[in-house]
């Protein structure tokens, strides 16, 4: 591999002394440049998931968060003037590197408070740019189809060996969907598409420095992307724990720092609409977990802890039942906090 990137490099006309596989990430592959002009940058191997365009994408997004004063990678052209090289059937890309530690997992309230402000400093940033994607992302955060899939699956795997324990599960998650509250798609907006928490780097005082892993930028309803974004911060466990809870304290953390740099750019009906899309997202992901159980499908199988596929994602979907049953359980707590940030930040 590494004879592969020092030839990668050669369509940039650069030389690396030091290569680095740096990331915990399951997507996209990673390394550290240290080049013999003195200059650390970062390597990039896309998923072909993704197709070359979003490089694209990515370049209109970065230029425009740094006129807005925020700190972000930058994509580096090639010798041809390209912001993707292909080279040994993948596409690579070239950025700058942005000195800073992620996390798998919030570990503080003070952290969930410095995502909340990041991720608000990036919505309100790119709320004015006027951007057609050349990467399209059909689907994101579809719950209806993912339910849909659910349903198709056990339709389809009756014959699968731990299908009288998928049931029962997939049981409760319909039950979860029946109830769940009507989200206005109608309203959407430019978001990052996957504001994990390890997605966000941080210095080494704590505080929050900017997003990467930029390829999922889509326009969606907010709530959405703010449900994923509670759902990933406010789950002191991994997600696929045997166990699984809702923190409040990392979520009123968290609302506060969205709501203090928020500013004016969203409707008071988009803030709180968050309560709802957290749960919307809680119930998505235990439904495509849970059909991924069936299909045996998911590229982040962790071999070391689950015989297959299907047992990993088994636990992955139980996990998010018993965050979402946190949650409920804290419903109006979550509410009040989300409506006390808000008017704090007013």
């Amino acid at each position: 591999m590494l004879r592969l990137i020092v030839e990668v490099l050669e369509a940039y006309g650069l030389f690396a002394l030091r290569i680095d596989e740096v990331g915990s990430g399951i997507i996209n592959q990673t390394w550290r440049l240290e080049l013999d002009d003195e200059r650390t940058l970062v390597l990039q191997k896309v998923n072909p998931m993704f197709p070359a365009s979003v490089n694209d994408d990515i370049s209109q997004l970065t230029v425009h968060l740094k006129k807005k004063g925020l700190l972000t990678p930058e994509l580096i052209p090639n010798l041809k003037g390209g912001f993707t090289t292909e080279y040994a059937d993948d596409n690579w890309r070239l950025m700058t590197y942005v000195p800073g530690k992620s996390y798998d997992g919030l570990e503080t309230p003070e952290q969930a408070y410095e995502a909340g402000a990041a991720l608000a400093r990036f919505h309100a940033a790119v709320a004015d740019l006027d951007i057609v994607f050349s990467n399209q992302r059909p689907h994101v955060h579809d719950t209806v189809r993912h339910i849909q899939n659910l349903c198709d699956a056990l339709e389809e795997h009756a014959d699968h060996t731990r299908f009288a324990h998928i049931v029962p599960l997939a049981g409760t998650i319909l039950s979860s969907a029946a109830a769940l509250p009507a989200i206005n798609l109608d309203a959407v907006r430019l978001v990052h598409g996957d504001p994990k928490i390890s997605n966000l780097l941080f210095d080494d005082a704590g505080k929050s420095l900017c997003w990467v892993d930029l390829d999922t930028l889509a326009h969606m309803p907010l709530a959405l992307e703010m449900g994923d974004a509670f759902r990933s911060w406010c789950n002191p466990e991994s997600e696929d724990a045997e166990t699984g809870e809702f923190s409040l304290e990392y979520f009123t953390a968290a609302a506060n720092g969205y709501a203090e740099y928020a500013g004016d750019f969203l409707e008071a009906g988009e803030w709180r609409a968050f309560i709802d899309g957290t749960q919307t997202i809680l119930v998505e992901l235990a439904a495509r977990f849970c059909a991924d159980a069936l299909n045996e499908s998911y590229f982040g199988w962790d071999q070391r802890r689950f015989v297959t596929r299907g047992e990993h994602n088994e636990a992955r979907a139980l996990n998010q039942l018993k965050v979402l049953e946190s949650f409920l359980n804290q419903h109006e707590q979550c509410t009040a906090a989300l409506e006390q940030a808000f008017k704090r930040g007013a």
